[in-house]
C-alpha cells in the first residue's frame, strides 16, 4: 500500500496522563522514499499548445517548459487542429516525418503508470513511431525490446496505449517518426505524484495525536507500540498509555492510487 510515514515519540513524565502534566514530544521524520506516492489528479496532456507552436512550422530544435517538465521538440513541427472524436485536446501536433522527435529532458514529477498516444484524425495513414522509456534522462533514440514501444499508426482518430513498455520509476520518454509519413500526435501521460508528510501533534489535554489531513490519501495507520489501528481522519484518541513510560506513535498515510 503507498504510504507516507511520520514517527513520533512520546514521552510521559511523572503522572502526565493522571493530573497532565506537559508530554515531551520528540518528532522523528521518516522523509518519503520515491517509491512511496500515489496517482496524481489527472495526466499532462502533451499537444501544440504546450510547446506554443503555431501554424508556421519551427525553423529549429525548440525547448519548452510545461508544468515544471521540460520538452525537446525537433525542426518543422507545427500546430494541427484535432478534429476526431478520441482527441484528448483541440490541437495535435504536426511533427513530421523520418526521424522527428519529442523527449523530456527534466523528470516527469513522479514514476509514469500510463503512456498513450492519439493518431490524429486528419494524418496520414501508416505512420511509424517508436516511444522509448527509461528512469533517466535519454539522450539519443535507440530501439530495445525491453524499453522500446514500436508499433505502426495505421488507425486514424485511434489511441495507442505503449505502458507495456515502461520501466521501473519512467520518468523520461523519446517519441521519434521512423518512417517517411506525416505524424499528427498527441500524448496522455499519466503518472504517479508523491504524497506530502503529515505534520503530527500530541495533544495532553486531549490525549489525541493529530496530523494535517493528506491530500490523496484515502486513510490513516495510526501505529502505538507497534499495534496498528486505522483512522479516516485525524485525530486520533491515544488514551490508556502507562503514565511515566515512554511510548512510540506513528502516523501512516495511505494512498488512493
Amino acid at each position: 500500500m503507498n504510504k507516507v510515514l511520520n514517527k513520533i515519540a512520546l514521552a510521559f513524565t511523572g503522572l502526565a496522563m493522571a493530573i497532565g502534566v506537559g508530554v515531551a514530544l520528540n518528532r522523528e521524520y521518516e522523509p518519503a522514499r520515491a517509491d512511496e506516492v500515489v496517482a496524481g489528479d489527472s495526466p499532462i496532456i502533451i499537444d501544440s499548445t504546450t510547446f506554443q507552436l503555431t501554424s508556421t512550422a519551427t525553423s529549429s530544435d525548440v525547448t519548452k517548459t510545461y508544468g515544471g517538465v521540460s520538452y525537446t521538440i525537433s525542426d518543422g513541427a507545427k500546430t494541427q487542429s484535432s478534429s476526431g472524436s478520441n482527441k484528448f485536446s483541440a490541437n495535435a501536433i504536426l511533427i513530421g516525418k523520418n526521424g522527428k522527435y519529442i523527449y523530456n529532458t527534466t523528470a516527469i514529477p513522479g514514476p509514469i503508470t500510463k503512456f498513450e498516444l492519439y493518431q490524429n484524425a486528419g494524418a496520414s495513414a501508416k505512420v511509424s513511431v517508436g516511444v522509448k522509456f527509461s528512469a533517466t534522462a535519454i539522450s539519443s533514440y535507440s530501439v530495445s525490446s525491453s524499453d522500446t514501444w514500436t508499433g505502426t499508426l495505421s488507425t486514424l482518430n485511434n489511441v495507442y496505449d505503449c505502458s507495456s513498455k515502461l520501466v521501473t520509476n519512467t520518468k523520461f520518454f523519446w517519441f521519434q517518426v521512423t518512417n517517411a509519413n506525416n505524424a499528427q500526435v498527441e500524448f496522455r501521460i499519466t503518472y504517479k505524484q508523491q504524497l506530502h508528510t503529515p505534520t503530527v501533534t500530541y495533544s495532553d489535554s486531549t490525549k489525541t495525536v493529530s496530523w494535517d489531513s493528506i491530500l490523496h490519501a484515502s486513510s490513516y495507520t495510526v501505529s502505538v507500540d507497534g499495534g496498528s489501528y486505522t483512522a479516516a481522519t485525524s485525530p486520533y484518541n491515544v488514551s490508556g498509555l502507562t503514565a511515566g513510560t515512554s511510548h512510540t506513535v506513528s502516523v501512516i498515510a495511505k494512498g488512493d492510487g
